[in-house]
Parts: structure tokens; sequence; C-alpha cells
């Protein structure tokens, strides 16, 4: 885990289960920002998961800064950590407490929803994610 700043920070990790074998044991990082709890606080921020594995020579993203995502993001085609939170804001509440080793990614949808519930354990911090989303539609 690597602060950007006081509410930013980089969740790194080596992934031990997931749905697809491939990603087993490879490492994979994303950023989250915490603007803060309360119905008149802007949503919290997230970008897209950047997986090791997803690359031509596999990257390590155990300890990654700023600098580094930017570097691994251009290599996918997606804009600096910055530009892909302004982009793709999460109408999303992130808490973050303190969890064992290793990633986690799983979610839950009962039926009928208004809520996806997520929970992603990186790197010794456990991120719990409730995203409000339509009925009707379904969850991606």
């Amino acid at each position: 885990m690597e602060f950007m700043d006081e509410k930013t920070v980089i969740l790194s990790g080596t992934v031990t289960r997931d749905f697809d074998p491939n990603y087993i044991g490879t490492t994979m990082a994303f950023v989250v920002r915490d603007n803060g709890q309360g119905a008149n606080s802007p949503p919290d921020l997230a970008t897209g998961v950047l997986f090791g594995a997803d690359y031509d020579t596999p990257l390590n993203f155990i300890g990654a800064d700023e600098a580094f995502m930017n570097y691994a993001g251009a290599l996918r085609g997606f804009g600096t950590v910055e530009e892909e939170l302004a982009n793709y804001p999460w109408k999303s509440n992130f808490q973050v407490w303190p969890h064992g080793p290793g990633a986690i990614a799983s979610s839950a949808v009962p039926e009928p929803s208004t809520a996806i519930l997520c929970a992603i354990a990186v790197g010794g911090v456990l991120v719990r994610l409730r995203r409000s989303v339509p009925v009707n539609r379904t969850a991606d």
C-alpha cells in the first residue's frame, strides 16, 4: 500500500484466489481515493485494476508508486492515474480495513438488488465497496 496523498492510496498485492486461475500468482494494483463520508461528500473514486499478467512481459505491482502506475496505465492504453480518476468516477463508498496478506476479489448481488457489494483484499488491506445500481440493470 502506497499513499499518493492523505486520501489517495495505491493498493497492490499478489492474487491468491480468482475465478480465472490464470491470474493466481500474478500481481495487481489499483488506486482508491476516499472523498469523505456522508451525503454531502463527493463520490469516492477508483481506477480500474491493472494485472501484471496482462502485459507481454509481466509487471510486478508490489510497492508500485504513482509514476509506475502512470507507466503501466500508458502501456495498457489508459491515461494517468489522475486522468482515470477524473474520467471514471465510481459512485461508490470505499472503506479500508486491515486484512490478511494476498489479494481477493469477490462480489455478491442478491436479487432483486439495488446494490453491488464487493470486497477486495490487497496487500494486507481490505477494501469494501457498496455501489448503487438500478434494479432493472444487470451488474457488470
